[in-house]
């Protein structure tokens, strides 16, 4: 094909705004990696090492049980198939007021508040 026959060829395209791996054009052509690991499964990792983790600040939390409790809760929201996100965020404001004073734990959840702070409401 020509350039001057290419220029006259049309395209039409529906809306795409929502897709991925997108190529347009004569010879154009799209690759899409995939991320290693979703934020889902990130947040639910972080999840599981702060749940891990509490054992060891137990005598410095005032209420480690209450502490892991809600851990737990947001772990499993964090795990559903369409989590409450909005919910995971409260418990996790939740747990950094009673880790409040522990760097290490605090930290902990800052990172996973971070991640999950733009998921879905």
């Amino acid at each position: 094909m020509s350039h001057k026959d290419r220029a006259q060829t049309s395209i039409s395209v529906g809306n795409i705004s929502n897709a991925t791996g997108i190529a347009i054009g004569h010879g154009a052509s799209a690759s899409v990696g995939r991320p290693s690991q979703s934020v889902q499964e990130q947040a639910l990792a972080e999840l599981d090492m702060f749940i891990r983790s509490l054992p060891s600040f137990a005598e410095s939390l005032p209420d480690a049980n209450a502490t892991r409790s809600a851990a737990v809760a947001a772990r499993t929201e964090a795990a559903q198939g369409s989590p409450r996100w909005d919910e995971v965020r409260r418990l996790l404001g939740r747990i950094a007021v009673s880790v409040a004073g522990i760097s290490a734990l605090t930290q902990a959840i800052i990172n996973i508040q971070a991640l999950v702070a733009h998921l879905g409401g």
